[in-house]
């Protein structure tokens, strides 16, 4: 379900909601690719929800007084340095990472995240290459397979999107699954591999911290 956040002031004598619910049945007709999730039944209105200054001096000191390190930024462990798909960030941890397939004809882009290194990521996307019962495991393997069935030769180029702060416990967003989530849904790219259904997906990280995860 998506929110669209208001914050309620009594001067205001236009009815936002009514005319915000205009635009998105004007703009995001039955045709259009996002009417799915993007439709006058999918989108909550609500009002008074936004954090109160109290809650935003909180959130801004907690940030600045967190020393702890976020993100990983650069190193490489490579045997061959010079052959690093990341070009010697392959250490670099809590990012959106790109991932461009080229082939004679058409290219492709897929974006990803992940909290650990991208080499630990990538070693998830090579299996799911390599093995074919990883088939469906991303909307990327699907494709490789796909190319593979048809004897299609492609090239893989690796990049770093974006660096993000990594889930953390008692908050209520993940920056880096909203980063991602950005990224998908700005792309203009033609040849965009990512579901639409990633963009109204579930934290994957906040998994960990539920009590019934707890052992």
């Amino acid at each position: 379900m998506l929110s669209g956040l208001m914050l309620f002031n009594k001067a205001v004598s236009t009815n936002i909601g009514k005319i915000f619910l205009r635009m998105v049945k004007k703009h995001f007709t039955k045709q259009h690719h996002y009417y799915k999730i993007l439709n006058i039944h999918t989108i909550k209105l609500s009002y008074s929800c936004m954090p109160n200054m109290e809650r935003i001096i909180k959130q801004s000191n907690a940030k600045i007084l967190d020393d702890t390190p976020h993100t990983n930024q650069g190193g490489c462990n490579c045997s061959k340095p010079e052959d690093c798909l990341l070009d010697g960030q392959c250490l670099t941890s809590c990012i959106v990472y790109n991932a461009e397939v080229s082939t004679a004809e058409k290219e492709y882009i897929y974006h990803g995240s992940t909290k650990n290194t991208w080499k630990e990521r990538y070693g998830g996307h090579k299996t799911s290459f390599t093995h074919r019962q990883y088939e469906h495991a991303t909307t990327l393997s699907k494709l490789i397979w796909k190319l593979k069935d048809n004897n299609t030769p492609y090239t893989i180029k690796w990049s770093i999107a974006a660096l993000a702060r990594p889930y953390k416990c008692g908050t209520r967003h993940c920056d880096l699954c909203l980063t991602e989530k950005t990224i998908i849904a700005r792309s203009k790219h033609s040849g965009l591999i990512n579901s639409r259904s990633e963009i109204v997906s579930k934290c994957r990280h906040r998994k960990k911290f539920l009590l019934n995860e707890v052992t």
